[in-house]
């Protein structure tokens, strides 16, 4: 193989995640009608936007040589934190917060508390006890996937909180 050859194949494959995208936007755009528009840019962004800052961390634990199975738990479960506590009275817990604009970042600070505590118990259990982090997170995706099926009593955080729709859609 030549130097060029090399370096050409070398290019593509450095950067074929960017080739696969712009092949796949232009094949959308091409078959399916309005597709190359600015707002489906912004919301393919947007969308993507919480998969790329949870990749972050989970590269820094993929980094430390171990991994983590239950980060979509844990981010499911926090997701309903905020959707219980944002619109609690909906739910029946009763609390509300005077003015009402504190019931926003009081319920982000729970769901932070959640994932936090979690992170803590997995931690604990691997770093301390010296426990697989395969089994320990494995576990962890079992049982708050399930506390979320108790919590939400089955149903989706949207038929939870309709505020939170509202709020997202209005604001």
């Amino acid at each position: 193989m030549s130097p060029r050859t090399r370096h050409s194949l070398e290019l593509v494959l450095d950067n074929l995640v960017w080739f696969m995208l712009v092949f796949v936007l232009a094949v959308f755009s091409t078959l399916i009608p309005n597709f190359f528009q600015l707002g489906i840019f912004a919301n393919i962004v947007e969308a993507s936007s919480v998969l790329g800052v949870m990749s972050i961390g989970l590269a820094l634990v993929i980094i430390a040589g171990h991994m983590d199975l239950s980060v979509e738990s844990v981010a499911a479960l926090s997701a309903m934190a905020v959707g219980i506590m944002f619109c609690s009275s909906g739910i029946g817990l009763g609390l509300q917060l005077h003015p009402d604009w504190l019931m926003v970042p009081v319920s982000l600070a729970v769901a932070l508390a959640v994932g936090a505590l979690i992170g803590v118990i997995n931690g604990f259990l691997i770093v301390r006890l010296q426990m697989s982090a395969f089994i320990i997170t494995l576990a962890s995706y079992i049982w708050v996937r399930g506390l979320v099926l108790v919590v939400s009593g089955g149903r989706s955080a949207q038929d939870l909180a309709p505020a939170i729709r509202w709020f997202g859609i209005q604001r």
